[in-house]
């Protein structure tokens, strides 16, 4: 794979650093951008030396660079690494350095180098009391999530005996139906900022039931004539499996008018609930056993290599999917008028907790965010104000972020001189304004809302070449990364939907003398293949101990070298965990080797 050339760039004095052509693009890029920056691609010296060039080639004072990320652990880097790049550009100017530069660094207290989420409490707390809100409030997720918990508990003990709500309990378990249901509910989506009603609703649930009823439909139809369309002959377990589902009866359901039914019934208004002597309900159960059925279809089909046999177990897999869907999507249209019912009900539930919660003070995060965006949309003077207050916004890790947090940049990236109600399209944008960095792969917060497809549908949004991509990898070994590229290829190959992330193969620097990159892949036996003459420590501490043996080993033999000047000492290490759960018997392992 071809390296792309190193290019130096100059800043007024300073010492040049060698920077790969598409850091130096994104560095000197003069309008709107996303880029693109994987693991070890230096995209925190870009951040870094962009932030340079704002202040010593444009004059832009700091206070009116605005630079958000997504942890406080982040913010606190940045601030270190930019003041640092101001002080050295300062520094190795020597005797004539730059008297707008060293005034800025001077003042650099004034920067504002902060999280997503402290910007926005900033702004709603300038426009928070027309919400009801006071400016005092606080953002705490587990006091609120109390909150929530005791509304919601106070609302099913009051409401028990309503028709709606008692349906859903007997559906759901007392349990779920209070904090998996209304206290979730309640604390993710009941925004102080306001929003539609729960009964409003009603028209965009139809849609997605309409959805989800007429796709798993086609799917379960489909997956059913490709699996009788196999070859019997070719192992006994198709021969069943075509037994089995030829035996069930789904005609009802794929035939008949089952569906339709249900979806002229789901688009009544009123909540009036036509199944007459439960006749409806019982051909819904009768569709719904024979679809659990068909998801049932037994593979032993041992060690056949058949195309038939590969292929039959794809069906079922894409079956047990289709019955999954189809299955919650019956039951959802069968209880539609309750729903419709219990909507209504809910939205008291809903005026309460918003009303507690702009009594008390207590918001969410989503809360914040919401009511920035709402402050920015409706007051267009406090826009005006934080419009004209930053000059340049800078985005890190936006992949962790969502299409409301692009909203709220959106606002304070609008064209000068143009504040209309609401949040303005990509063409009325300050076409100089917004720099954002991301990288698809390592979006971690989707419990939060983030959603890969925003960052990814930016470069299209906002301009033809707004788009760079630092593929470089300066981190890692050449070794690891032709290993990582074939690797990831393959893993990220089929990710088409909006929300997968992909990936793209990355180049990689010169290796480092005398380092042979290596990758060990640790199986642990399978007990059938050990004899039985002794016993044997658990899979868990048989991995804990080959772990800290390992590290202790190549550290006191220094048979890991970094470079030609040293080998691995137990700080170059790191061990990264699925979960938790095996940490304790990792860390009681490292003290009995020493580590």
């Amino acid at each position: 794979m071809r390296l792309s050339r190193c290019l130096p760039l100059q800043i007024r004095g300073e010492v040049s650093v060698k920077l790969d052509a598409d850091q130096t693009k994104a560095i000197q890029i003069s309008h709107n951008a996303v880029v693109s920056a994987g693991a070890g691609s230096g995209k925190t010296s870009v951040l870094t030396r962009r932030y340079l060039r704002l202040v010593a080639e444009e004059h832009v004072p700091v206070h009116r660079i605005l630079a958000l990320t997504f942890t406080r652990k982040a913010a606190a880097e940045m601030y270190t690494r930019v003041y640092q790049t101001l002080a050295d550009h300062v520094r190795d100017a020597g005797e004539a350095p730059d008297s707008f530069v060293t005034e800025q660094l001077g003042g650099f207290d004034r920067a504002a180098i902060s999280t997503l989420d402290s910007f926005c409490a900033g702004v709603a707390r300038n426009g928070c009391t027309q919400f009801g809100v006071p400016p005092t409030f606080s953002v705490d997720e587990v006091r609120l999530r109390d909150l929530t918990e005791r509304l919601a508990l106070g609302f099913l003990l009051e409401n028990a005996d309503d028709p709606a709500l008692s349906a859903a309990i007997r559906l759901n378990r007392f349990g779920p139906m209070w904090r998996g249901g209304l206290a979730r509910l309640a604390a993710d989506h009941f925004l102080v900022s306001g929003g539609g009603s729960l009964s409003g609703y009603g028209a965009k649930q139809q849609k997605v039931l309409e959805k989800n009823l007429r796709k798993g439909a086609e799917e379960l139809h489909r997956s059913i004539i490709a699996l009788l369309d196999l070859d019997p002959s070719a192992a006994k377990c198709i021969a069943t499996a075509q037994g089995v589902i030829g035996n069930l009866d789904l005609d009802d359901l794929l035939g008949g008018d089952l569906v339709e039914h249900l979806l002229v019934r789901s688009a009544q208004t009123d909540g009036s609930d036509d199944d007459a002597g439960g006749v409806l309900s019982a051909r819904v159960a009768a569709a719904v056993d024979a679809t659990t059925a068909a998801s049932k279809v037994k593979l032993t089909c041992g060690n056949s290599n058949h195309p038939d046999v590969q292929l039959l177990k794809e069906l079922v897999g894409e079956l047990r999917v289709a019955v999954s869907v189809l299955g919650e999507a019956l039951h959802t249209a069968l209880m539609w008028p309750t729903l419709y019912r219990l909507n209504e009900k809910l939205d008291g539930f809903r005026d309460q907790v918003i009303a507690e919660k702009r009594r008390s003070g207590l918001l969410s995060y989503q809360d914040v965010t919401a009511l920035a965006i709402s402050v920015l949309s409706d007051n267009l003077s406090l826009r005006r104000h934080y419009k004209s207050r930053f000059s340049s916004v800078m985005i890190d890790e936006f992949q962790d972020n969502n299409e409301e947090q692009k909203a709220l940049l959106y606002l304070l990236a609008e064209e000068p001189g143009s504040e209309l109600p609401g949040v303005p399209t990509p063409d009325r944008l300050d076409p100089s304004k917004l720099f954002f960095v991301g990288d698809e792969k390592q979006s971690i917060y989707r419990f939060r809302g983030a959603a890969v497809s925003v960052f990814r549908a930016l470069s299209v949004e906002l301009a033809p070449g707004a788009s760079v991509r630092l593929g470089h990898n300066y981190r890692s070994e050449p070794g690891l990364i032709l290993f990582f590229n074939e690797l990831f290829g393959q893993v990220f190959r089929d990710a088409v939907a909006p929300y997968e992330a992909r990936f793209e193969a990355l180049q990689w620097r010169d290796p480092t003398p005398g380092v042979i990159p290596r990758v060990e892949y640790w199986k642990v036996g399978r007990r059938a293949e050990l004899d039985d003459t002794g016993d044997y420590i658990d899979d868990g501490d048989s991995e804990a101990y080959h772990i800290a043996r390992f590290i202790r080993d190549a550290v006191t033999g220094g048979t890991l070298p970094l470079d030609e000047a040293r080998s691995a000492g137990y700080g170059d290490f790191a061990i990264l965990m699925r979960s938790t759960g095996n940490q304790i018997r990792i860390e009681r392992m490292l003290r009995l080797f020493g580590v």
